[in-house]
């Protein structure tokens, strides 16, 4: 074998070498990336939808508004949403707190759950107009919400993450009014 054969072998050695390296750490920047984006994409259809179930139902607006961040299924089987909780009264204001885990969603990941902490205070509202004659003094004030630790199970449809069971893991207990 001659030094210029094993000169190029040595070149050819080096560039293989090198595009193998460099093609890897290009494939793991893509892993990267998409694992990113997917895990984003999950975090903010969790925070923006546990927020518009709040608002749907403290508010008692359309149900349908929820399409956008639920699955039929986990609209129809939400106890929180089907319950009219607070559909007999006007609620002007609320403090809403949500603090969701960091999900981590892998590239071929169809299905995820995510721990969140949803808190709901100060709820300050009235019975309508049309049902104070109906009802007694001591339902006058808003029920409290069940504010705790909820799984979130989520799925991809089509390309899109939706919400499609929310169960509860641990509620918080309520706070006791000293009269």
């Amino acid at each position: 074998m001659t030094s210029k054969s094993v000169r190029r072998n040595r070149l050819k050695w080096f560039f293989k070498k090198h595009l193998i390296i460099y093609g890897a750490i290009f494939l793991f920047l893509i892993f990267v990336f998409i694992t990113a984006s997917k895990s984003t994409s999950v975090f903010l259809v969790v925070s923006e939808g546990m927020e518009a179930r709040a608002s749907v139902v403290m508010n008692d607006a359309d149900v349908g508004e929820l399409s956008y961040y639920f699955t039929q299924n986990g609209i129809d089987n939400d106890g929180v949403v089907q319950s009219g909780k607070y559909e007999n009264y006007i609620i002007g204001r609320y403090t809403y707190v949500l603090s969701p885990q960091l999900p981590i969603c892998l590239p071929l990941q169809g299905a995820i759950c995510v721990r969140v902490s949803e808190i709901i205070t100060g709820i300050d509202g009235e019975l309508s107009q049309d049902k104070i004659a109906e009802a007694d003094a001591t339902t006058r004030v808003p029920p409290d919400w069940d504010s705790g630790e909820y799984d979130v199970y989520l799925v991809n449809q089509d390309g899109v993450w939706k919400i499609d069971r929310i169960q509860p893991v641990y509620l918080y207990p309520k706070a006791e009014e000293n009269d």
